[in-house]
């Protein structure tokens, strides 16, 4: 399916529109626009409305595998090229770590077969790490055991290099979180936690040489209750990184820098973001620029994770100052799942959240506009399918990445913990469209 506005079929260009409206003084601006519109296939514009355009969703599409449980507990996916998608998955109802590429071609999305990775079985969480534009490092943790392999992909074909077992983990305990950053082509800083029924916070350096891994030195970061149970990394530099994290039984929101130093590292001292428990429940952390880092959260003062929250912490050096939490998702139980894209060249995010019930929930994401340290709401929209039902999720578990300029895709776990997928389709193009992904 696609459409246009009346905007685009008289030719006008509708980035050029929005160009002079925001050159114009107040109240004229863009921030005090007169009509605005979240804008879905059918719909039309009137002649002589001013639209602040926001965001588009494309249409739900269904499943991306039909491998029973493929979505379940982990997902993590990575840009590859501007038309090309990893994601790394689950395979089996035994939960064994699999990957599997989603091609961009024009309006359309296909997905490669799930491709099973490893035979460690029960696995728990995976992170997927961008190395290039064929190379990715996926890292995933189990009941016992916390593993990593390099993949080398040409196509749609998957090589696998051999597995390494993170000698950091503690065996016997399962690995909650897991959260890295590529410092560059061949080095990872991996953070996780891992569970000895309170759970610590440890960290490493990895090293990748080809398709051989080497790990450094397990490092504590931070020993306590829940410490990482909600676990985020952003990549400030090539030495430095902003690690986002709970702390405590209450689960608190907090954060700190990680200074690299060949393969070793040091972390800085933790900085509470917000003073309400649960906050640090689930967090996704994004780069707005190398002072900025923008951090969603669940919020509510529950361990139910009530509502999506998100905030702009501001670095300067080492030290950390965190501005004002604004709630972004309209419905209950939204926080159990959350995963954040920033749209630079509009400094909008979007925030991909479950919602609506206590048990997996409806998919939904947010919008919210950045002004210096300020996160101001816009919208909050339910994922519906051609017929106009919500989509549902099986449990907590999606990603959310752009794909290109105009396109984002939301990975999440559908029916029957199925790999699920929709394209959402940014404002500020001249062309907006939707189209169903095949799967």
């Amino acid at each position: 399916m696609s459409y246009k506005t009346e905007f685009q079929s008289n030719n006008i260009d509708l980035q050029s529109i929005l160009d002079t409206v925001n050159a114009l003084p107040e109240p004229f601006n863009v921030n005090g626009v007169i009509k605005e519109y979240m804008i879905t296939a059918g719909d039309n514009i009137s002649a002589g409305d001013f639209v602040q355009f926001v965001n588009s969703q494309g249409e739900y599409y269904g499943m991306l595998s039909t491998i029973n449980r493929s979505g379940y507990h982990g997902i993590s996916a990575v840009q590859l090229s501007e038309n090309k998608v990893f994601v790394g998955c689950l395979y089996s109802t035994s939960s064994y770590p699999g990957g599997c590429i989603v091609t961009v071609d024009g309006t359309s999305l296909t997905a490669s077969t799930v491709t099973k990775l490893d035979t460690l079985q029960s696995v728990w969480d995976i992170s997927v790490v961008k190395l290039t534009e064929n190379k990715v490092l996926v890292i995933y943790g189990s009941i016992s055991y916390c593993q990593m392999v390099v993949v080398t992909i040409d196509g749609t074909t998957l090589t696998i290099g051999s597995s390494t077992y993170f000698s950091g983990a503690i065996t016997g305990n399962k690995q909650k979180s897991i959260a890295a950053v590529a410092l560059s082509e061949d080095k990872v800083f991996i953070a996780y936690t891992y569970d000895s029924n309170s759970y610590h916070l440890y960290g490493a350096i990895v090293t990748i040489s080809g398709t051989t891994i080497t790990v450094s030195t397990n490092t504590p970061i931070q020993q306590g209750a829940y410490a990482g149970w909600g676990l985020s990394a952003v990549l400030l530099d090539t030495n430095k990184v902003f690690l986002a994290h709970s702390s405590g039984s209450n689960r608190y929101l907090e954060g700190r820098i990680i200074t690299i130093n060949g393969t070793s590292f040091s972390a800085g001292s933790s900085v509470m973001l917000t003073t309400i428990e649960h906050d640090g429940y689930n967090i996704s952390a994004v780069l707005v620029d190398a002072n900025r880092v923008f951090v969603a959260h669940s919020s509510g003062g529950s361990s139910n994770a009530t509502y999506v929250s998100g905030l702009i912490v501001t670095i300067s050096d080492s030290t950390i100052t965190a501005g004002t939490s604004t709630q972004l998702s309209s419905v209950t139980y939204s926080g159990n799942f959350i995963s954040a894209v920033l749209d630079g060249t509009s400094n909008t995010v979007f925030v991909a959240h479950n919602g609506g019930i206590t048990s997996g929930g409806n998919l939904y994401y947010a919008t919210a506009i950045i002004d210096g340290t300020t996160v101001i709401a816009k919208e909050d929209l339910s994922i519906v399918d051609s017929s106009g039902n919500q989509v549902g999720m099986y449990s907590y578990c999606g990603s959310m990445l752009a794909v290109n300029d105009s396109t984002m895709l939301i990975l999440h776990d559908g029916s029957n913990a199925y790999l699920g997928g929709v394209a959402v389709y940014k404002m500020g193009m001249v062309t907006p469209y939707s189209d169903i992904i095949n799967g």
